[in-house]
């Protein structure tokens, strides 16, 4: 029955009818979901398998819904649901996923998308933004795009402390798509002054969205510490030092082992890796802490 559900959607998709075949596809979404977490913990991997294909395969015909009827929402009366927040959300969730997986491939097949869907997301918020945005409102308004640069720095410190280029590279070349060579400076330049003023705000930690961010620096490190990513040596003293040739690690968690470790913001880790690298010395980002001048 699923199947048939499916094929009546992409008929409805390809003959343009698009409001109808997200409704179709957003059940589906849902109900796909809530199948799969009953699966969550089956060892039949033939079964796991089966329902990520055909998750992947139902959320991306709802994007594809979703972008072509967005522009024409304002004008509808209904009750639009908010797919695009909910979009966002999986995909966030899922990008950290493929990133403590080690998934390479499916993490550079999807970031495009998850790039598009946070463009997409901040509109979401704009349409509920003052003309003259409070500090609150200008920050949630931003939110969407800074965790976006949240989960490329995950990437690219993941690259780092597995020692593994392909994840830099993946968000390097993720962020020249589309771009002349003269033009990246001024996207790196938006992008930069959209980390200061998040910086400078610092609503965004204190936030609800800031408890998530919470979590998922919590699933991360709780990966890193159980593959024994990030090694130390004792000294004399009892003091354990981080034992890394890296100076960019050493510079952003500092080198003593901290027992209560806090990461600094990982949307700075991608600002220095990436951004930095196309800003002039003046433009440079500084991070809040300073870690990057240490």
């Amino acid at each position: 029955m699923p199947n048939l559900y499916i094929k009546f959607g992409e008929r409805q998709f390809k003959s343009n009818n698009f409001f109808n075949a997200y409704i179709i596809f957003n059940h589906l979404s849902t109900t796909q979901k809530s199948i799969t977490d009953l699966f969550k913990n089956n060892t039949d991997t033939e079964i796991a398998e089966q329902l990520s294909k055909k998750s992947k395969n139902i959320d991306n015909y709802l994007l594809k819904c979703s972008l072509q009827i967005y522009d024409k929402v304002n004008n509808l009366s209904i009750d639009f649901p908010d797919v695009i927040g909910y979009l966002f959300n999986q995909y966030t969730n899922k990008m950290l996923e493929f990133i403590i997986s080690n998934d390479a491939v499916s993490f550079k097949n999807e970031l495009k998308t998850f790039e598009t869907i946070s463009v997409y997301q901040t509109k979401n918020v704009e349409k509920t933004t003052h003309t003259e945005p409070s500090n609150g409102e200008l920050c949630m308004l931003i939110s969407p795009r800074i965790e976006y640069l949240t989960i490329c720095g995950y990437a690219c410190f993941w690259g780092d402390i597995t020692k593994n280029p392909v994840w830099g590279g993946i968000i390097k070349d993720n962020f020249k798509i589309g771009y002349a060579t003269d033009d990246l400076s001024k996207k790196a330049e938006e992008l930069s002054s959209m980390c200061t003023l998040e910086k400078n705000l610092g609503i965004l930690a204190t936030s609800y969205r800031g408890l998530l961010h919470n979590t998922w620096e919590t699933k991360f490190m709780d990966v890193v510490t159980r593959k024994d990513l990030l090694t130390y040596t004792v000294d004399s003293y009892g003091q354990e030092w981080l034992s890394t040739d890296n100076t960019l690690i050493k510079q952003f968690l500092g080198n003593a082992k901290l027992y209560s470790p806090s990461l600094s913001p990982l949307y700075e880790y991608y600002a220095v890796t990436i951004l930095n690298t196309h800003l002039s010395d003046t433009n440079q980002y500084i991070t809040a802490r300073h870690w990057n001048e240490r």
